[in-house]
């Protein structure tokens, strides 16, 4: 016999929840407001096709539980249940092309310098030059001069 777990499942749409001991508010369900039933869940069943894919796994396990627990329930609504399977997928896709945008937009802005004081990305390096503080010490030191406000600053690196 494996280890057992509480898991709350709703009876009506298939959500099911692991909660924390510290959780308090997962009675009932997010997606449908139904009540949820309490599942010991033996750990086991996630152990029936052993040579399944790995990567395949997560779908067994997740059919295994609702072949046992939610498709013999009197409240269980396959309208329901089909539609939150659709939100949630089309949640998990919109999550990753948000990801891989920001990826996208994080590795333009990596290579493009801006400017600290405007943000501007209009950028122009060069030689320090000559100062009438300092003289022409210093005066090979690289800056950026922002092309929007004029602010110099020493390149990053």
């Amino acid at each position: 016999m494996g280890e057992e777990r509480i898991t709350l499942m709703c009876p009506r749409c298939g959500s099911y929840r692991f909660p924390l001991r510290s959780e308090t508010d997962c009675a009932v369900c997010d997606y449908c407001g139904e009540k949820r039933i309490e599942i010991n869940l033996d750990c086991k069943i996630f152990d029936i096709a052993p040579n399944y894919p790995e990567s395949k796994r997560q779908d067994f396990d997740r059919e295994n539980l609702y072949q046992k627990f939610l498709y013999q329930n009197p409240k269980y609504d396959g309208i329901i249940f089909d539609k939150r399977l659709k939100e949630e997928r089309e949640a998990i896709e919109n999550m990753f092309e948000d990801i891989e945008e920001n990826c996208i937009e994080n590795k333009k802005n990596i290579n493009n310098p801006s400017c600290p004081k405007c943000g501007s990305t209009a950028i122009t390096t060069g030689n320090r030059g000559f100062s009438i503080w300092t003289g022409f010490f210093g005066s090979g030191a690289t800056v950026n001069r922002c092309g929007n406000c004029g602010h110099r600053f020493k390149p990053k690196g």
